[in-house]
C-alpha cells in the first residue's frame, strides 16, 4: 500500500480472472497517514471447493480514500506474513462433497471404496476379497425408536426374532421372513387368564408379529423372553390366555382348529389331536425345557399346551415360575390358522 492520507484497502479470495469467489468474506486494512493498523478490521476467509484444479489468490480489490495498492509480487500471493493459504487434500483430488450444517452430500458422481473404477450402475461400489459391509445393529425395541422412518431403511436386530429388517413405509419387514407385521408386545395384543392376568416384568424380548400367506391363512409369532431380574412380574392366577392379533378370528367350524375350554385338571381328552396341528414352539427356564403347541380357547383366544416341563398341561402361573413371567424365561410359539 502506498500514499500519504488516511483511508481503508479492502482484500479478499479471488479467482484467476481476480472475480470474487462466492462465500468469502472481505477484510478490511487501515492507513492514517503513515502509520498503517496492524490488526485488520475483519478477516477474508473462504471454503472453496472448486469443480476443476483452481489456484486462488488474496488480492486488493478496492480502495477508499487516497490510499494506492502495489501489486504484489507472484510470490507474495502465497506469502505467509501476511496471508494464510490452507489446502486441504492433494492438489490431484478436487472434492466433490459439500459440507452443509452436520452433513455431508456429493451429487456429481459415484462413488467406490476398495476400487479405482465404481461401476456405473451404482452411486457406492465397496469392493474387498477379505472385509465385509457393517449395516446398522440395534435391539427390537431401538428399531421401533427411530423417528419417522424412511421407505426402504434397512437394519440389523441383533435379539429375538433376529434378522435383517427393512421399513416398508408402514412397518418392519424381515429379509428372512418377509411380510411379517409386528402387532406390538404380547400383553399389547392380549395376554390375559381364566382367574388373574398377570403383569409383565423386565424383559428382554416381548414381541407379538402375524402375516397373511394366503386369503384367510394366517401365521403368528409370539416370542418371550425374561432376564435373569424380571423387576415388577406377577404371575397371576388361572391359564394363560393370548388373543389373536388384527381382530383376526379362528374357524372354529374348522376340523382342528375346535376351541376347547376343558379345565386341564380333570380332562381326559388325547392331547395331541386338539392343538392346531400347525403350532410348534418351545419353553425353557434355565436347565429345563419343553415344547409348546397351540389350542383355541374361543375365536378371538388361545391358549398354549407344553409338553416335557413337569408332564403335559397348559402354560400356567406356577409357583416356581416355570411356566409364568418371571425371570430367567424363555418361549417361542409359531403357529397356522384359517381366519373366518
Amino acid at each position: 500500500l502506498g500514499g500519504t492520507s488516511g483511508g481503508y484497502a479492502y482484500y479478499g479470495w479471488v479467482n484467476n480472472t481476480n472475480t470474487l469467489l462466492s462465500g468469502g468474506s472481505i477484510g478490511a486494512v487501515m492507513k492514517a497517514g503513515t502509520v498503517y493498523t496492524d490488526a485488520p478490521q475483519d478477516k477474508a476467509v473462504v471454503y472453496f471447493t472448486p469443480t476443476v484444479n483452481t489456484t486462488v489468490y488474496l488480492r486488493v480489490y478496492s480502495l477508499s480514500g487516497t490510499l494506492t495498492a502495489y501489486a504484489p509480487s507472484t510470490s507474495s500471493n502465497y506469502s505467509s506474513s501476511w496471508a494464510n493459504i490452507t489446502q486441504i487434500g492433494s492438489s490431484a483430488f478436487v472434492s466433490p462433497w459439500t459440507l452443509s450444517g452436520t452433513n455431508i452430500y456429493n451429487t456429481s458422481g459415484n462413488v467406490g471404496i476398495g476400487t479405482s473404477s465404481p461401476s456405473e450402475s451404482a452411486l457406492l461400489d465397496i469392493s474387498s476379497t477379505s472385509k465385509g459391509i457393517l449395516i446398522p445393529r440395534m435391539t427390537a425395541s431401538q428399531k421401533n425408536a427411530i423417528s419417522s422412518p424412511t421407505t426402504g431403511l434397512l437394519i440389523f436386530q441383533t435379539d429375538a426374532p433376529t434378522d435383517f429388517y427393512y421399513y416398508n413405509g408402514s412397518s418392519w419387514i424381515s429379509l428372512t421372513e418377509p411380510n411379517w407385521t409386528s402387532a406390538g408386545t404380547i400383553q399389547s395384543v392380549g395376554w390375559n387368564a381364566t382367574t388373574t392376568a398377570p403383569t409383565i416384568g423386565t424383559t428382554t424380548v416381548n414381541d407379538y408379529s402375524y402375516k397373511q400367506i394366503g386369503s384367510k391363512t394366517w401365521r403368528c409369532q409370539l416370542t418371550f423372553s425374561a432376564g435373569s431380574n424380571s423387576i415388577g412380574a406377577n404371575n397371576g392366577s388361572g391359564d394363560y390366555l393370548f388373543t389373536l392379533p388384527n381382530n383376526l378370528e379362528f374357524n372354529t367350524s374348522l376340523a382342528g382348529q375346535n376351541a376347547i375350554t376343558d379345565n386341564v385338571g380333570s380332562s381326559n381328552w388325547t392331547w395331541p389331536g386338539l392343538w392346531l396341528s400347525s403350532s410348534s414352539g418351545s419353553i425353557t427356564n434355565l436347565s429345563q425345557g419343553g415344547h409348546l403347541f397351540v389350542v383355541p380357547y374361543s375365536k378371538t383366544q388361545f391358549r398354549l399346551i407344553h409338553a416335557g416341563i413337569a408332564g403335559v398341561g397348559y402354560v400356567i402361573p406356577y409357583a416356581s415360575g416355570y411356566y409364568g413371567v418371571g425371570s430367567n424365561m424363555s418361549w417361542r410359539v409359531t403357529f397356522t390358522f384359517q381366519s373366518l
